[in-house]
């Protein structure tokens, strides 16, 4: 019998070794337990791997390996090209019907640590629980091959997240209106706090709709589903004051760190214009890029104070993986590009999770001043050929 379990052992070891990835997640489990979520996104669609059930990807490419010593869990990537995955780590025995502040310090407790042994890049990762309360945190990205560390702690499971900023400071807005409502039917009404931030609990899953309100400021509607599953629902919404000009607003999520926005169009009089955040050119005497952000979740933000007459074109450029020629990291980013006009939210777009590239080409406004969406996708790793 020991022999045969040696045998296991030594073959794990190979099926670890033989892999792109193994993740590693140990604990004290006489502090507390804990359980890993693999969120896993391939090729548009999402699926969610969880440690204590060790089952499989579906398509077998991450897979959950038996540990012989310590306590946590072990997961091996076989291959981390054109894959998107998130790494989630919860309190495994939170009681949302039971909550009392104990479990808010279960991960502390239990000292949990996340090791990622990158082969394929011959590199090592570790991630320390975020000393801070909560339920359940974000250890990192697994993206384009390689793994990017991002630690953040949420308060809860299940739970909704609104965070709202300024679209031009990026500053957090405080008393902002809030009005969420599921499937036509008003469920909460509640106001951001002194961090432009609101965590709502919701009892029902399923699509949601969401009104945004605050005096001198354009109200906007969005939408979002809560699925069943530990994972936060997280959206960040950039508001922008009342204008009758054209605000371009980008956002993102914890990945990629920097996503750039592009805005290419004719100068007033005569010529064109290319503006990012390297070439802040002025037009007309005015400087449109309002707001670049480099360190995650933006807002970058671009201002089209008079259009002049010609083709105007807007894309994203994804500087942080630009040498990544089949990034999935753009598609994957949860970016969203609002667009505002005439004071009010005339359209959002958000990337295609089936696409893959650097450079996304939104949309492009029109000499009679129509939207028209393009969403094209393209590699270019030099910033100033991103519309070439």
């Amino acid at each position: 019998m020991r022999f045969l379990g040696a045998i296991v052992f030594i073959l794990s070891a190979v099926l670890c070794l033989s892999a792109d990835m193994d993740i590693i997640v140990s604990y004290n489990a006489f502090a507390g337990d804990a359980t890993t979520v693999i969120q896993y996104m391939k090729g548009g669609k999402t699926e969610y791997i969880r440690g204590h059930l060790k089952n499989p990807s579906k398509d077998n490419n991450i897979r959950i390996a038996e540990r012989f010593s310590g306590e946590g869990q072990q997961f091996s990537i076989e291959n981390t090209s054109g894959i998107q995955a998130q790494v989630w780590v919860a309190n495994h025995f939170a009681d949302e019907d039971f909550f009392d502040e104990s479990m808010l310090s279960v991960l502390q407790e239990a000292e949990v640590t996340v090791i990622v042994n990158d082969h394929r890049n011959r590199v090592s990762h570790r991630v320390e629980v975020p000393e801070e309360p909560g339920m359940i945190f974000l250890a990192g990205t697994v993206s384009d091959g390689a793994f990017h560390p991002s630690p953040r702690m949420y308060p809860k499971l299940k739970c909704f997240y609104l965070n709202v900023v300024d679209a031009e400071t990026g500053n957090p807005l405080p008393d902002v209106q809030a009005e969420i409502r599921f499937r036509g039917n008003p469920v909460s009404t509640r106001n951001t706090d002194s961090r432009g931030e609101l965590a709502i609990q919701l009892s029902d899953y399923g699509d949601y709709t969401i009104k945004i309100f605050k005096e001198g400021y354009i109200p906007v509607e969005h939408s979002f589903f809560l699925d069943l599953n530990e994972i936060p629902t997280l959206l960040r919404v950039p508001l922008s004051e009342e204008l009758k000009e054209y605000r371009i607003v980008l956002t993102w999520g914890d990945f990629p760190r920097d996503l750039d926005a592009h805005l290419a169009g004719p100068m007033p009089g005569s010529g064109t214009f290319h503006i990012w955040w390297q070439n802040k050119v002025l037009i007309g005497g005015r400087n449109f890029l309002d707001r670049d952000d480099t360190n995650r979740y933006g807002p970058e933000t671009i201002t089209i104070y008079v259009p002049a007459d010609g083709l105007y074109r807007y894309a994203v450029h994804n500087f942080s993986q630009r040498h990544a020629s089949a990034s999935t990291g753009l598609p994957g980013s949860q970016a969203r590009v609002d667009v505002y006009a005439n004071g009010k939210l005339e359209q959002s777009f958000r990337p295609d999770p089936t696409q893959k590239g650097t450079v996304w080409h939104v949309f492009n406004i029109t000499e009679d001043k129509k939207i028209i969406p393009v969403n094209r996708y393209s590699h270019q790793s030099d910033s100033k050929n991103i519309f070439k």
